[in-house]
């Protein structure tokens, strides 16, 4: 995706949220992106996978509230492109395990301790074709609520 169509893209999604534009660390320290990443200390999952990145240019604008959009994913299944159907190590594949993640509040033990810094921070993850969109905003813990008599 062009940085353009990106900027237009996290504008809208700002304008119909009533929120003010973030700026990027990088231009806040005075510094260019690729040595604003050595600082930057990832807050999840999503972040973690980011500024890990070493391959084609990717964009981060989108704060604790923001919208990813992952374009694409055709890749993921191209051996020309280190991929395949089911093939570990794959875009597609670490997002299958999101969405595992994602429900964290509802797992048990060690994977819902290791679950839950994705799970409170993000609303949902949206498949289309080629392309992947995950909200992020912090979720409060679900809960129940039973109406009527038992009989």
């Amino acid at each position: 995706m062009s940085s353009s169509i990106g900027r237009k893209i996290q504008a809208a999604i700002d304008r119909m949220r009533g929120k003010q534009r973030q700026t990027d660390p990088a231009d806040a320290w005075g510094m260019s992106r690729r040595d604003a990443r050595k600082f930057v200390q990832p807050a999840g999952a999503l972040e973690a996978v980011f500024y890990g990145h070493k391959g084609r240019i990717a964009y981060r604008r989108i704060s604790e509230h923001g919208v990813y959009v992952c374009e694409d994913l055709h890749c993921s299944y191209w051996p020309t492109h280190e991929g395949g159907l089911r093939r570990d190590g794959t875009f597609v594949e670490h997002v299958k395990t999101l969405i595992d993640r994602l429900q964290g509040w509802y797992l048990d033990g060690g994977a819902q301790t290791a679950a839950m810094p994705f799970a409170s921070t993000t609303y949902g993850i949206f498949i289309y074709l080629d392309l992947i969109v995950i909200e992020k905003r912090p979720i409060s813990r679900p809960f129940h609520v039973q109406m009527g008599e038992s009989s």
